[in-house]
């Protein structure tokens, strides 16, 4: 015997590839989020807020450098996919004790969009990037504290034959993150 009831309609339900994506790109985000402001105190304790910058690629070695050190040198240099040219080294700050008795002076971050998305192309002398606090540790005092380096490649096949160079040159720090780095 046939039934003359419909069956209940269905209520379309969201692409679960879609879900995922959203998912994960909320997730990475708090990561990063979360990485950056690993250090972060409620608003009642003295902090200084960290500028984050959104830099796309220029194209030009000179504008795409100064762009990205003056962010790092400000907070945070978040890079949208794409190839950077870079002729010298940039240099992430750590952290480090305010020797006015005040709020310690931020980290910075170097945040790419991912390894293979975020190229920086180097083709100075010495390290493409370079990050190092300035209280050695094994030393008393308060240590720098945890510059992010993040979701980025380094290629530095650009760089003049006889030129001594390395990717990525860190230390003296507490806390660093280093984390999707290819070089």
């Amino acid at each position: 015997m046939a039934s003359s009831e419909k069956s209940p309609e269905l209520a379309p339900q969201p692409n679960p590839a879609r879900r995922a994506l959203l998912t994960g790109g909320a997730a990475g985000l708090a990561a990063v989020a979360g990485a950056t402001l690993a250090g972060a105190q409620p608003a009642s304790a003295q902090t200084q807020i960290q500028d984050v910058t959104w830099i796309t690629p220029a194209a030009n070695a000179v504008t795409d450098t100064t762009n990205i050190q003056n962010a790092l040198n400000s907070g945070v240099a978040l890079l949208a996919p794409g190839t950077f040219l870079i002729n010298q080294t940039l240099t992430v700050p750590v952290q480090s004790p305010s020797l006015s008795g005040g709020p310690p002076l931020p980290s910075g971050s170097l945040i790419g969009s991912g390894p293979g998305a975020t190229i920086l192309v180097f083709s100075g002398t010495g390290p493409a990037v370079s990050s190092h606090g300035s209280v050695p540790l094994g030393t008393t005092g308060p240590q720098g504290n945890g510059a992010r380096i993040m979701n980025l490649t380094i290629d530095g096949s650009n760089v003049g034959s006889g030129v001594v160079t390395s990717g990525l040159d860190v230390g003296d720090q507490a806390d660093l993150l280093v984390w999707g780095v290819t070089i």
